[in-house]
């Protein structure tokens, strides 16, 4: 391939030569489109190639070739677009009919072929685009038109060629750990050196994972202040964080809550206060698990249009910079807009926020929405479920024992007072004409009673005391 393209160029470079025409200016723009036409020729090619970062564009010394180089990652996209035309008849050269073609070539031979035929002077265009593999370490992107011509003296031909070549950067990419149970849990603590020991052992939030591209920077600075964070990178208050396209990050804070970060999002730590904990949602995605930062404490997610002021639940925070959208998973959130007043929304609802207020209350499916994250924060969503779940059952189940124990005490209680009985005891005497325990026994073993009021013993049969006189 690259030999026929070296033909084609020199070809086209005689051919120059040969018929007098002169070198001319090829307008280039920085995002990688431009036009290439000779000076003094009718053939025209328009390109515009995206995707990767341009780092190198130049012209050979007649302009029938323009050069772009730049760099790519795996699973990019590339794409190519070309318009233009050949040249057409004259008095004296017969135009033959142009073709227009675009390709990619990652090693493995040309890929993505697109070709064209254009009669004579008459304009066309084509696009193609390419996904670049894992294995690939060069990727070229052609584009190329051209056409012959015959006159008395023979002929010749026109090419006009774009050649982008693109180097393919290998980036490291670390999976997230798998999921276990929070009761399984035994905090892992990233391995740093001594210095970066004390910014971590108690630091409020920290790395738990990241992968792909995460940076790190003070909000304060611009953007040539980022670093490429590690594990074991220290956040502080006021850090920045970003995450890049095909990259993410979980933030563990010191009471076991958890953030993920999705690709392409920026937020801010706010950790001046541990009580009034905050996070400052600048672009993109973000998952959220929490418990409770400290006694009586608190967590807000600041958006663009409204703050998520939220206590022990899970959630998902997006905004793009004109809509801010909270969506629950467990638990309750109140919502506070810039503009109007603040809505509570639970499990399964979600509430959308602009500059002129807040939107209605919606149902969304929350299995739906988990399908477009990663397998991990899956798995972290419904253990965050069960966990409420048993939370729940638990709390009702320690109510109800409570109640029940209250209960059985208070029977207990109210049978212990009908049981209490006092016995005098046998040599207690009792006053006179009174029957006790022991005499009314002896009384009724011999078949008399007592008096009431002298306290003689009486036959059973009796119905006055023989005594007193007084009436039994």
């Amino acid at each position: 391939m690259k030999k026929m393209i070296r033909s084609l160029t020199v070809m086209a470079l005689l051919c120059s030569v040969v018929v007098g025409y002169s070198p001319a200016t090829i307008a280039l723009a920085a995002s990688g489109s431009g036009t290439i036409q000779p000076a003094g020729e009718e053939i025209t090619l328009d390109f515009s190639v995206l995707g990767g970062r341009i780092t190198k564009s130049t012209a050979d010394g007649w302009k029938y070739k323009y050069f772009i180089e730049g760099t790519v990652r795996p699973g990019e996209t590339l794409s190519i677009a070309v318009s233009g035309n050949g040249t057409s008849s004259s008095a004296y050269n017969e135009a033959q009919d142009a073709t227009m073609s675009v390709w990619f070539d990652a090693g493995e031979g040309i890929e993505n072929r697109e070709n064209v035929t254009l009669a004579p002077g008459v304009s066309g265009s084509l696009a193609s685009s390419f996904i670049v593999p894992g294995d690939a370490h060069e990727v070229e992107v052609i584009g190329i038109i051209g056409n012959t011509f015959v006159n008395p003296n023979g002929g010749g031909s026109r090419s006009l060629i774009l050649s982008a070549v693109f180097e393919v950067e290998k980036v490291e990419v670390t999976t997230p750990p798998a999921l276990v149970s929070e009761e399984d849990i035994t905090p892992m603590r990233p391995q740093v050196n001594a210095e970066e020991k004390d910014c971590t052992e108690n630091a409020i939030v920290r790395f738990g994972d990241l992968y792909g591209e995460v940076n790190v920077r003070p909000n304060s600075e611009d953007d040539d202040a980022y670093i490429f964070a590690e594990l074991g990178t220290c956040l502080k208050h006021d850090d920045r964080i970003r995450t890049l396209p095909r990259s993410g990050a979980i933030l563990s804070w010191s009471d076991m809550s958890t953030y993920v970060m999705k690709e392409d999002s920026i937020i801010v730590l706010d950790i001046a206060n541990e009580r009034e904990t905050k996070i400052g949602l600048i672009a993109g995605n973000i998952w959220v698990n929490l418990k409770r930062l400290v006694k009586d404490g608190s967590m807000e997610v600041e958006m663009s249009q409204a703050v998520a002021g939220i206590k022990g639940t899970t959630l998902i925070c997006e905004d793009d910079g004109i809509t801010s959208t909270v969506k629950v998973i467990e638990g309750t959130v109140e919502v506070t807009p810039n503009r109007g007043e603040p809505v509570f929304i639970s499990d399964g609802e979600l509430v959308a926020a602009t500059s002129s207020g807040v939107g209605p209350i919606q149902p969304f499916s929350i299995e739906d929405e988990m399908a477009t994250w990663d397998e991990t924060t899956q798995e972290m969503t419904d253990q965050a479920i069960k966990d409420s779940k048993h939370g729940f059952w638990t709390s009702t189940m320690t109510l109800g024992a409570a109640l029940l124990a209250v209960i059985i005490a208070a029977v207990l209680v109210t049978k212990n007072k009908k049981q209490k009985v006092t016995v005098p005891s046998a040599n207690v005497v009792s006053p006179v004409g009174q029957a006790t325990p022991s005499n009314f026994e002896q009384a009724s073993q011999t078949g008399s009673i007592f008096c009431g009021q002298c306290g003689k013993s009486i036959p059973g049969t009796a119905e006055f005391c023989g005594k007193c006189g007084t009436k039994v």
